[in-house]
């Protein structure tokens, strides 16, 4: 039977299995992804976190439960504050998870350079520029379109 919970990981309250599905849906939130970048290198109290975001701090607040929930950022009280600070731990399944993407794009970009670049060497080197560059003989275009100058 497949299940979604890596019962080897733990959640960061009462020791309840984290989903690694809680991870992709914490994630798949703009205003979560955003929560995650504010708190990248140092921890904030929920106050300063929620003065970065148009919405209430309530709507801040669930958002935190669920990065907190997904195992994402950890609590800490200091005093009357709760502080948060990101856990980068969960992300590392999705990056292991992303890595056969970014594998195969990395391959595509490359297959798509070189055609690019080889479709541009062909027009140049096919070009009616570079044939009358290599017989030496340059001709000039007048103003009605046709060649003007020496033949």
């Amino acid at each position: 039977m497949v299940t979604d919970i890596d019962t080897s990981d733990f959640g960061p309250q009462s020791g309840r299995p984290r989903s690694d599905r809680a991870v992709f849906d914490a994630i798949a939130d703009p205003t979560r992804r955003a929560i995650l970048d504010g708190l990248s290198g140092r921890s904030r109290p929920a106050g300063e976190i929620a003065a970065d975001f148009a919405i209430s701090r309530p709507a801040v607040s669930k958002h935190l439960r669920a990065l907190e929930g997904a195992g994402l950022v950890r609590v800490t009280k200091e005093g009357r504050r709760r502080m948060y600070e990101i856990d980068a731990e969960p992300l590392r399944e999705v990056d292991r998870w992303m890595q056969r993407y970014r594998t195969m794009w990395a391959a595509k970009l490359v297959a798509i350079k070189q055609h690019v670049e080889s479709r541009a060497s062909l027009a140049s080197s096919t070009s009616p520029e570079s044939s009358a560059g290599s017989s030496g003989a340059a001709e000039q275009v007048g103003d009605g379109g046709t060649p003007t100058g020496a033949s």
